[in-house]
């Protein structure tokens, strides 16, 4: 009977609390509106996809690398990139790529010549938000650098580029007209290699021809930037000087201007020696020297990085009679040599406006050789009849009343 009597106390108890109004705690607390916005992430936003164009950062120009970057989510721990490498239809599947504390990233590992897409989400814990809207398609082919030069036998252009990842075909154009139009020299997936690079011997080339060319590369979705053009004069040499003998200003103009800030480098010294230097009036003077005879090439440049001058020209050294031109009657040439100097001209004008300058180019007999053009640095001399002649360029330099004719080139024509 006691117990019986406890148990019913023990009732009266309990409902004597509940009817006060006591709430008796649950045993898991309610969760705070501020833990519950922590776990909340809103989708990244703003998503952007950049190729980076800096050389540096080619690495060998198999592949561009990729910049990305999004806006900022609030309680974000860390990002997960997505990327999808498309096919020819334009359709690839998302694989995660990489996960990031910043709202950056730099996409090192895409392959030249191949699209990609991206997409980015946010990660805190367990907690992941919905992904971002993909990027528009991003991709390319490294832009191909060129060069062009006389081949061992003087006897074509080889025109060489870089291999571009993701390539498989090059087109390469050619302009005859100093790179004003351009036309189809070739279209091919087998080009020669050499050392790593693509290159081609153009034989439709002529003594005195002036040639730019420029190349493309492509595959079945994309293809590259055009390359920069590359110039060449074709000429069995630019240059020619005799066993034994020095030839002075052989490129022409008084180099008193630009003297000091020009270097000159014979690819062969046992072939050609090579100096800039000044004679006993001050003056710069560039002065190739014959050792044997063969050919070489000479590299002249702007040390100070202006832009003036960075050219290379082929030398032929030679123990027979040299001459600068030689013509068959009726055949026309042009003095493209006179190119360095234009840039001479163009630099006492950006001088001063008051400064004038004029080109004089004369034949010592004009029976033999002509002259078309005489005070334009796009000048020709004509062949008119057989013989030996000497054709001189001068630059007449004008200022406040002051004038100063300086004489920048001889050449030695031959009509045959």
């Amino acid at each position: 009977m006691k117990n019986y009597k406890k148990i019913l106390s023990c009732l009266l108890s309990v409902m004597i609390v509940l009817s006060a109004g006591v709430v008796i705690p649950a045993s898991v607390p309610a969760v705070s509106a501020k833990t519950k916005s922590a776990k909340t992430l809103k989708k990244p936003t703003k998503l952007k996809a950049k190729m980076l164009t800096d050389f540096e950062v080619m690495n060998d120009g198999s592949h561009t690398p990729v910049s990305l970057s999004w806006k900022k989510v609030k309680n974000a721990k860390k990002y997960e990139i997505y990327r999808a490498k498309l096919n020819s239809n334009g359709k690839g599947k998302f694989k995660k790529l990489k996960a990031v504390k910043k709202n950056a990233y730099t996409d090192k590992t895409v392959k030249g010549g191949t699209y990609y897409k991206y997409k980015v989400r946010a990660v805190n814990g367990k907690k992941k938000s919905k992904f971002s809207a993909a990027t528009s398609k991003i991709g390319s082919i490294y832009q191909p650098i060129i060069e062009a030069e006389l081949n061992e036998n003087c006897t074509a252009v080889k025109v060489g580029w870089t291999k571009c990842g993701g390539a498989i075909a090059y087109k390469l154009y050619k302009s005859t007209d100093k790179g004003k139009s351009y036309k189809l020299l070739k279209n091919s997936a087998s080009f020669k290699k050499q050392e790593g690079a693509y290159y081609y011997e153009d034989t439709s080339v002529k003594q005195g021809g002036h040639y730019f060319y420029y190349v493309v590369a492509y595959n079945s979705v994309m293809k590259s930037k055009k390359s920069e053009a590359a110039r060449i004069i074709f000429k069995d040499y630019q240059f020619a000087v005799q066993v034994g003998d020095t030839k002075d200003d052989a490129l022409g103009p008084n180099l008193s201007a630009l003297g000091s800030l020009l270097t000159v480098e014979s690819e062969d010294e046992s072939i050609l020696k090579a100096k800039i230097d000044q004679d006993a009036t001050g003056t710069y003077k560039l002065y190739l020297t014959g050792v044997k005879a063969g050919y070489t090439y000479i590299k002249i440049t702007d040390t100070e990085n202006l832009g003036t001058f960075d050219t290379r020209y082929r030398v032929k050294v030679s123990d027979e009679p040299v001459y600068d031109f030689t013509l068959k009657k009726g055949e026309s040439t042009g003095l493209y040599d006179l190119d360095v100097y234009k840039i001479v001209a163009d630099l006492y004008k950006t001088i001063s406006s008051k400064i004038t300058v004029k080109l004089s180019v004369t034949s010592n007999d004009e029976s033999i050789v002509s002259v078309k053009n005489p005070s334009s640095f796009n000048c020709e001399i004509v062949g008119e009849s057989s013989g030996e002649v000497l054709v001189k360029a001068k630059l007449k330099v004008s200022a406040e009343g002051q004038s100063q004719e300086t004489e920048i080139g001889r050449f030695l024509v031959k009509v045959e």
